[in-house]
């Protein structure tokens, strides 16, 4: 198992069982998980607004930068994907938040072998259907 920030590789299992790759709400402080992943020979990334963020009058102002806008994507907090493929999974996360969580959703279920997890601003979660977390 490698942890490189966001990036997460599942190379083989854990002494037989799949690894176990949590997910947290966004602003969630505690060191409980939400989600968790059951995880075996996959990739998982997360991109996401609140770990790397600063406020200005009351606006987030973060990393993800929309290029059609030039300004901070907008409509999500948080996406996680997960598909075989790092570098897919890596470009993949942070193009669905920019993409904004309708057309996120609709790539997603168009895809074959990917997954994803997605925190919407308005506190709701949306998940592939066929997403399996605990």
């Amino acid at each position: 198992l490698i942890v490189a920030g966001g990036q997460v590789l599942a190379n083989g299992t854990n002494n037989g069982s799949p690894w176990q790759v949590g997910i947290r709400t966004p602003d969630d402080d505690t060191d409980e998980f939400d989600f968790v992943l059951q995880a075996e020979n996959t990739c998982i990334s997360t991109s996401a607004d609140y770990e790397k963020f600063f406020e200005v009058d009351g606006v987030r102002y973060h990393h993800i930068i929309d290029p059609r806008t030039g300004y901070p994507a907008r409509g999500m907090r948080s996406v996680t994907v997960v598909t075989p493929n790092a570098t897919f999974a890596d470009a993949l996360s942070t193009a669905l938040f920019v993409m904004g969580p309708e057309k996120a959703i609709e790539l997603v279920e168009s895809l074959h072998d990917v997954e994803a997890l997605i925190f919407n601003n308005d506190g709701s979660v949306v998940q592939r259907s066929g997403m399996q977390v605990e």
